[in-house]
């Protein structure tokens, strides 16, 4: 006899546990994968004036992904000085790079650490169409790919942008943190300025672009965080570093918190059914 077990039940069952699991607390622990641990222990060994470049290869559909991993990335970066030039090759890029610088000196604001200025310690120059062809421009020149910035002040302009001062290429960049959700991404950075230039990447991307990048690590790219997983490991390594033992610290975010927790119970949810479901065909086919 067939048996038929209607799929609604679990649709209710998941979105009942989605709701409970954004309400009620649930810690998760520590820790972290290599690939992140590796990529924290990256940016954790740049020094004080150090320029990184970030390059936003992302819009808004992708940031409940990245996003977090973004506005922890740009804190770390603050927290030990090193100077940040944000990059886009995709048009929505701009907008969340200067949300990102944005958050993350609320946080410094909340601690009540020196802010950052912009053109000093930060900059944000903008989309630039071309794809991979854009990648070798900024290999070549940075200033002439990005002639402006997105405040219009000129990349020549050492007054408005003393952080340009000295900026030529990809060798005054001591590395490149992409933040990607397809193509162009962090594949075609490492193509283009890892292979060509021979500059150090780091990345953030959806989860779903994580499993191509094992194959580039390590020796491709030092490390990255994938999905909100990553994003949750790389948050929690800051935390470690920075806030553990603090009441109620401005960071890494309950919202944060509660949304891995949710992915994690759902996840364990999905793998029982299909345990249970597998052993309700055995035991009925005998």
């Amino acid at each position: 006899m067939k048996r038929r077990f209607d799929r609604r039940w679990i649709y209710l069952a998941i979105g009942v546990m989605t709701v409970a699991f954004l309400l009620i607390p649930f810690p998760l622990p520590g820790g972290g994968s290599e690939q992140t641990r590796r990529m924290f222990e990256l940016l954790d060994s740049l020094k004080e004036g150090d320029t990184v470049l970030l390059a936003v290869d992302y819009d808004p559909p992708a940031g409940a992904e990245i996003y977090p991993a973004h506005v922890a990335v740009v804190y770390h970066l603050f927290r030990k000085k090193v100077k940040m030039i944000s990059v886009s090759l995709w048009p929505a890029g701009p907008n969340l790079a200067d949300q990102a610088f944005q958050e993350a000196i609320r946080i410094l604001e909340k601690e009540g650490f020196p802010l950052p200025k912009y053109g000093v310690d930060y900059c944000n120059l903008g989309y630039k169409p071309g794809r991979e062809i854009a990648i070798v421009n900024m290999g070549s020149s940075l200033p002439k790919t990005f002639p402006k910035d997105v405040r219009e002040y000129s990349t020549s302009d050492y007054e408005n942008l003393p952080i340009m001062k000295g900026i030529q290429n990809f060798d005054q960049i001591a590395l490149v943190v992409s933040f990607a959700a397809g193509n162009p991404g962090t594949r075609e950075w490492i193509a283009q300025a890892r292979d060509r230039f021979n500059v150090q990447i780091v990345a953030a991307v959806t989860a779903v672009m994580a499993p191509d990048l094992y194959a580039f690590f390590p020796r491709q790219i030092g490390g990255f965080a994938g999905g909100l997983a990553g994003a949750y490991e790389y948050r929690y390594l800051v935390y470690e570093k920075y806030f553990k033992g603090r009441e109620n610290p401005p960071f890494p975010g309950e919202a944060l918190n509660r949304s891995m927790a949710v992915q994690s119970i759902v996840h364990f949810f999905i793998i029982f059914l299909v345990v249970v479901g597998n052993l309700v065909y055995f035991f009925t086919k005998r």
